[in-house]
């Protein structure tokens, strides 16, 4: 009953603080962990989210006939906290990565594990497969990226290419060129580096430690968050810097683009998540979730739902979940006018 009281204070405060107009409304909290959460991933269809935390467990759920979230098990084989998840662009594997120095492996349907990366002496900080699913990129503080092929993984091969930057790796995402990887290392700045760990550019205005990097959907801007309250925005082409975005009160831990590209969220301590419309380059909602400490924010596929891991304490030890009404905006794009006989556009990704 204490916790149901809880609950429904929680919501009532939340819509009570909440401005007229706005796009953001809290819903609920994906409950079940028994210690702070750290991360979280969504798959690339919108039907399966896994989380990670403190209590060294990563929980699946996946989304239910009515578009809840639907716990479905927990994966209890690390003996570390869990930093950073992935799910594999066919939905069949995540991969999970721990404060423990490694990483699984894991298929989605089974719980089972495939493969356990022991190659990195110190914590894993971020995992990504390829767009085609081949591929898994990971970082560690000790200062290497290794890249694996999965068809070696499902065989137990463990045979990676291993890139050294030479000091700990934060957050990492591949290049729109080929052959190069976006590295944010310790230190204030974006390295765009090659497969020899030689940098090829490098993305300077930080003045302290670059936390999290993400790049638009159309991969025209990079934008990075860090210690210094700040998130900028970059023109991959040029690697010029194209504008700053203040108004968080302390670090920003992460950064994202939604779906359609036309928002980028911001998360940071005390807690504050902010949505920024690219056409203006403005801020358009801010709000304070659950927790004191906003690790990470993403919406949805369909952008109907915004979800937050914070470091709240207990008894909510989970997910917060919000109503969104950024809808995701399918991309215009031109029809061959050759081939039809009207002139018309078409809806697509």
């Amino acid at each position: 009953m204490r916790l149901k009281f809880i609950l429904v204070s929680l919501t009532l405060w939340f819509a009570s603080s909440l401005k007229a107009g706005d796009s953001i409304t809290f819903r609920n909290v994906i409950k079940g962990h028994l210690a702070q959460v750290e991360t979280f991933a969504i798959s690339d269809d919108g039907t399966t989210l896994v989380s990670g935390g403190w209590d060294n467990a990563v929980r699946i759920y996946q989304i239910d006939s009515m578009g809840n979230w639907e716990y479905v098990r927990d994966f209890k084989r690390h003996f570390g906290a869990i930093t950073t998840l992935t799910v594999s662009p066919d939905n069949k594997y995540f991969v999970s990565g721990s404060k423990d120095n490694t990483f699984n492996l894991v298929e989605l349907a089974t719980g089972n594990i495939v493969f356990t990366g022991r190659d990195q002496n110190r914590p894993v900080t971020d995992v990504f497969f390829t767009n085609d699913g081949k591929y898994l990129f990971t970082s560690s503080e000790d200062g290497f990226i290794f890249i694996y092929k999965l068809d070696d993984m499902l065989f137990a091969v463990s045979k990676p290419i291993k890139v050294s930057i030479g000091r700990p790796v934060y957050d990492i995402a591949l290049s729109m060129r080929k052959g190069k990887i976006f590295v944010c290392p310790k230190g204030n700045e974006l390295l765009e580096i090659n497969t020899k760990g030689k940098v090829v550019r490098q993305y300077a205005a930080h003045s302290a430690q670059v936390n999290s990097m993400d790049i638009s959907p159309d991969k025209s801007m990079i934008a990075t968050s860090g210690d210094d309250k700040s998130v900028f925005l970059w023109n991959t082409k040029t690697g010029d810097t194209i504008r700053s975005l203040t108004g968080h009160d302390w670090k920003v831990n992460h950064v994202s683009f939604s779906p359609d590209g036309r928002f980028l969220l911001s998360s940071g301590n005390k807690g504050k998540v902010v949505v920024w419309s690219m056409d203006s380059m403005k801020m358009v909602h801010e709000f304070t979730p659950i927790g004191n400490n906003a690790r990470k924010a993403l919406f949805t596929s369909n952008m109907k739902e915004l979800i937050v891991a914070t470091l709240q304490k207990g008894p909510l030890y989970g997910l917060s979940v919000y109503n969104s009404a950024f809808a995701f905006l399918p991309k215009e794009e031109k029809v061959d006018k050759k081939n039809v006989k009207t002139s018309r556009t078409k809806k697509g990704k």
